[in-house]
């Protein structure tokens, strides 16, 4: 037979210290991101210096950030929807994720369309976006502008 008891609210504190790991780890994927696309891979470099290796070493925990960015989120819809237990519901649960996510997901697919635009008309637009960006990707970024890609 099992149990279930409502669990203890996080503190402020607490919950403002997880929050700030789950944005830090975001931060770290950001990171990782950037480095890919604006420097050499590791394996290529000549001599790395003690720095060097710290600066890559520091700035290569994308995965492991993405791992504790999705555990932290897990625990707090979990939490969410554990201390609504009684009353939840599948239909407010999915409003709620939806409402939340959209309404950050669509503007930033608007803007990025935008500044995608925009770049892309600029005179040095085509030399960015029509040849492949190595380290990055394999096909020009030209290949997927199409509206599918932006569904």
């Amino acid at each position: 037979m099992f149990i279930l008891a409502q669990p203890d609210a996080l503190g402020v504190r607490t919950s403002t210290h997880l929050d700030l790991i789950r944005g830090m780890a975001a931060l770290a994927v950001v990171i990782g991101h950037i480095r890919g696309l604006f420097f050499f891979d590791f394996r290529e470099l000549a001599a790395p210096s003690i720095l060097t290796r710290m600066v890559y070493a520091i700035t290569g925990l994308g995965h492991e950030a993405v791992m504790i960015f999705f555990v932290l989120s897990g625990y707090f819809v979990g939490g969410s929807v554990w201390s609504l237990l009684p009353k939840w519901s599948w239909k407010r649960y999915l409003v709620n994720r939806v409402t939340r996510l959209y309404l950050v997901l669509i503007p930033a697919l608007l803007l990025t369309a935008i500044v995608d635009h925009v770049s892309y008309r600029n005179p040095a637009g085509p030399a960015y976006f029509d040849r492949p960006i190595a380290h990055f990707n394999e096909q020009p970024l030209s290949d997927h502008r199409t509206a599918g890609t932006f569904l």
